[in-house]
């Protein structure tokens, strides 16, 4: 019999259920691509493939998916820590990184320019279905209407949710291994440190971002950072401080202020 990865039997993105869709594909929490090994459960093959193909919801080009967009973002940081290690590869869809020039060729330079908030949001919607997905497998609890808005933003692109990256100062405290196979750990602690500042926090290529699982308004969400930057010591020796992603090149994802040096863009020809 073929093998169903289900475990409630209802998707935790469209929230359907058998025989209307089907179970059968495997659910990569995070995609192969970026070192995931972790298989999910409840996520429908449907809404598995809108993940990973080009996206229908948006009307005009481009169409990249929210995992390819994410896996980008990620995949440069992600093998500039690699690099040094045997059978380092990089392939992209977006950059080709030139390392006898110290220069990356934008292959698609409008998603840095004119796009870059068709990129930001397809990047912020990534990270929202990872943790949807990864929070389920860990507590079968990701039909919780109370992440109905992040549902909803992930799979429909409908509404909006905040993502917070804490600005590096060169200081990288990030094990090979979580980089060659990162995981969104949901242990017990992580589970309570959630529930207790509203946020969620995740290192993806030596990144540390912060997901708002709270539904804060604009007085009470300033309060909630301020607490979670003492919380977590942000703004000092190692983090400069954490700011709300507005555009996707806040992110440092060519590590400059680990190499102290940047990388040329330039036009792909």
């Amino acid at each position: 019999m073929k093998r169903r990865y289900t475990h409630i039997g209802k998707c935790i993105f469209c929230k359907c259920e058998e025989p209307e869709v089907s179970f059968f594909k495997r659910p990569h929490i995070l995609p192969k691509s970026m070192g995931g090994e972790i298989i999910g459960v409840d996520i429908c093959d449907n809404c598995n493939g809108y993940f990973g193909c080009s996206d229908t919801l948006i009307k005009v080009p481009p169409r990249w998916s929210v995992e390819v967009c994410v896996k980008e973002i990620i995949g440069i940081a992600r093998y500039l820590f690699l690099k040094h290690e045997k059978n380092a590869r990089y392939k992209s869809k977006f950059f080709n990184i030139w390392e006898s020039k110290h220069t990356i060729d934008i292959i698609h330079t409008n998603l840095f320019s004119k796009d870059s908030a068709f990129l930001t949001r397809q990047f912020k919607r990534g990270l929202y279905e990872l943790f949807l997905q990864a929070y389920h497998n860990a507590t079968y609890d990701g039909l919780n209407p109370q992440f109905d808005k992040m549902r909803n933003f992930a799979r429909f692109n409908e509404g909006d949710q905040p993502v917070y990256y804490v600005i590096n100062r060169g200081a990288y405290l990030v094990a090979s291994d979580m980089i060659k196979h990162p995981i969104f750990s949901m242990t017990d602690c992580m589970l309570q440190e959630m529930k207790d500042t509203g946020f969620y926090e995740i290192y993806l290529g030596g990144h540390r971002f912060f997901l708002e699982i709270a539904d804060f308004d604009e007085s009470s969400r300033d309060i909630a950072l301020q607490k979670l930057c003492n919380k977590r010591h942000i703004g000092g020796v190692l983090s400069e401080g954490l700011i709300r992603i507005d555009s996707i090149n806040q992110i440092d994802f060519t590590l400059n202020e680990l190499y102290h040096y940047n990388y040329s863009f330039r036009p792909h020809r």
